[in-house]
């Protein structure tokens, strides 16, 4: 069996790779309970669950890896992505401002700001981490964000930059 970088068997890239989620999930939980703290495969087992639509076991997931692993990042993040998706946003906030910085945790801090209305603070969390807007999913939130607090042409220009990078 083929290995990618991450040690991932290459038949786990070509399943999620065909969307197959409960296919990708059967694979990956033999070698999470191997190395439970494995972060790749956390989030993987974690974005399977997910879009499985299965969001009970994907809480339980997550606590458990929190359970495995205190203070885990990618479950910190994970736990605070399903709040998101449940609506529940002042959870969701909450769990990526205590995960260690990083933009996985800062973008979910905006959506988290942005979705909740909460505005001003998404703009001040933008500008805070400027730095990070080369990252596409960022500038995407931060734009959407800019967007919603009546700043439409700063909004309009971080995505010309994010383009102009991809180019």
């Amino acid at each position: 069996m083929g290995r990618t970088a991450g040690a991932v068997p290459l038949t786990l890239n070509k399943t999620l790779a065909r969307g197959d989620f409960a296919g990708a999930l059967s694979l990956i939980r033999p070698l999470l309970a191997a190395r439970p703290e494995d972060p790749v495969l956390l989030r993987l087992a974690g974005h399977c669950l997910a879009r499985l639509g299965r969001h009970d076991e994907s809480e339980q997931h997550w606590k458990q890896a929190l359970q495995h692993v205190p203070g885990c990042p990618e479950a910190t993040c994970g736990l605070g992505e399903l709040r998101l998706d449940q609506g529940d946003f002042i959870a969701a906030l909450h769990l990526f401002q205590s995960a260690p910085p990083s933009i996985r945790s800062q973008l979910g801090a905006l959506c988290a700001l942005e979705r909740s209305g909460r505005l001003d603070e998404a703009v001040a969390l933008v500008e805070a981490h400027a730095d990070q807007l080369h990252d596409g999913q960022f500038a995407y939130a931060a734009a959407v964000a800019l967007d919603r607090a009546g700043q439409p042409q700063r909004a309009l220009d971080i995505l010309r930059e994010a383009l102009d990078r991809t180019k």
